[in-house]
C-alpha cells in the first residue's frame, strides 16, 4: 500500500503522458491547489487539467484506501491573462462548482479569493450584456489543406450549388440524432459567434471573448444542438471550450432566441438543448473529467460525444 507522498510522487508532471508543468499542484490538507502561471497557454487548459489531476489522485487515494480529496482551489494571475478569459474561466468554475455538489471549489485571483456565481447568477448578469446581433455570411471556402475547415465545409453543402438556407442532411454522418428527419427542413448555421459586450460592440466594452461554434442547428427531435467539430485534434481542453459555448447559450438565451429566429431556426424551447464534441480521436484523459462537466440534470443543456468512424473489433 503506498502512503499519500507515494502517489502524489507517481503522478508525473512534464513528461509526454503525464500531467502539464504549466499548473503547479500541491496537496495539504486535504485540499488540491492549483495554480496556472504560463503565459504561453490558455486557461481553458487549467480547469480540465486540473480536474484530470485531481481525479487520477483520488483514483489512487481510494485504491489505496486513502481518504479522497473533496476541496479544490484554482489560483490565476491577472497579468497573464486578459480580462475577458478571465471571466470566462471564472464563469466555467462556476458551473462546475454548482454542477458537483461533492466538491469544493475556490478560485483565487492575485491570491485574493473571487466568489463564485450561481447559474442563475450568470443569467442574471447576462441580462445587461449585448450581443453581436447580426450573423456574417458563410460561404464554402477555407484555406485549402485544413481537413477540419474541409470537413466543417461538407457538412454545410459544399458542391452542393447552395445560395441561401444550409440544411442540415449531411449531419446523418453524426449519428441518430440527425438520421431520418422526416424530411423536415432544418438550418444549418456556420461559424456562430459568441462574445459579449457592455453598453456597446466595441473592443474596450469586452466581456466575453468572441469565437465561432462550428455548427448550430437542430436535431431531429427539435432540440438545439451546437456541434464543436475536431479532426485528428486530441487536446483535452475540447471539453472547457463546449463549455463556453454552452453556457454562452445558457446565459443569453433570450437575446439568442431573436438571433436564431431571425435565421430561421425554429426548435423546442421546452427542454434542454444538446451539445455535441465530435472527434474522431479523443485524448485518453477525456473519460476521466467528461462526469464533471455533463450538467447532473438536463435542466439547461446535455453533451453528447460523438467519436467520426468508431470501428469495434468483435471478432
Amino acid at each position: 500500500m503506498q502512503n499519500i507522498n507515494d502517489i502524489i510522487d507517481s503522478l508525473k508532471v512534464g513528461i509526454s503522458g503525464g500531467f502539464p508543468s504549466s499548473i503547479k499542484y500541491i496537496v495539504k490538507d486535504s485540499i488540491l491547489s492549483l495554480t496556472f502561471g504560463d503565459k504561453q497557454k490558455t486557461l481553458r487548459e487549467f480547469d480540465c487539467w486540473g480536474f484530470a489531476y485531481f481525479d487520477a489522485l483520488n483514483e489512487l487515494l481510494e485504491n489505496n484506501n486513502i481518504e479522497i480529496i473533496k476541496h479544490i482551489t484554482f489560483e490565476i494571475k491577472t497579468t497573464f491573462f486578459k480580462q475577458h478569459h478571465i471571466e470566462s474561466f471564472k464563469r466555467r468554475l462556476s458551473f462546475l462548482n454548482e454542477n458537483n455538489q461533492n466538491i469544493k471549489i475556490d478560485f483565487y485571483l492575485d491570491t485574493k479569493q473571487e466568489e463564485l456565481y450561481t447559474i442563475s447568477k450568470m443569467i442574471e448578469i447576462g441580462k445587461v450584456e449585448i450581443l453581436r446581433n447580426e450573423l456574417k455570411t458563410r460561404t464554402d471556402d477555407n484555406t485549402s489543406g485544413k481537413l477540419e475547415k474541409d470537413f466543417q465545409s461538407y457538412l454545410f453543402g459544399k458542391d452542393l450549388q447552395i445560395d441561401t438556407e444550409r440544411t442540415n442532411e449531411r449531419l446523418a454522418l453524426l449519428g441518430s440524432d440527425f438520421l431520418k428527419q422526416k424530411n423536415k427542413k432544418r438550418i444549418l448555421l456556420r461559424e456562430f459567434p459568441t462574445g459579449s459586450f457592455k453598453n456597446q460592440v466595441k473592443e474596450e466594452n469586452r466581456i466575453m471573448p468572441t469565437e465561432y461554434i462550428d455548427l448550430v442547428t437542430t436535431n431531429k427531435e427539435d432540440r438545439l444542438s451546437l456541434i464543436e467539430l475536431k479532426v485528428s485534434d486530441i487536446k483535452l481542453d475540447v471539453i472547457s471550450q463546449s463549455l463556453d459555448y454552452s453556457l454562452y447559450f445558457i446565459i443569453y438565451k433570450n437575446q439568442l432566441n431573436k438571433i436564431l429566429s431571425d435565421n430561421n431556426i425554429s426548435y423546442n424551447k421546452k427542454v434542454h438543448f444538446n451539445t455535441y464534441i465530435v472527434n474522431n480521436n479523443f485524448h485518453s484523459r477525456f473519460n476521466s473529467i467528461f462526469k464533471y462537466y455533463q450538467p447532473s440534470n438536463n435542466n439547461y443543456f446535455k453533451f453528447i460525444k460523438t467519436t467520426i468512424g468508431y470501428y469495434e473489433n468483435k471478432i
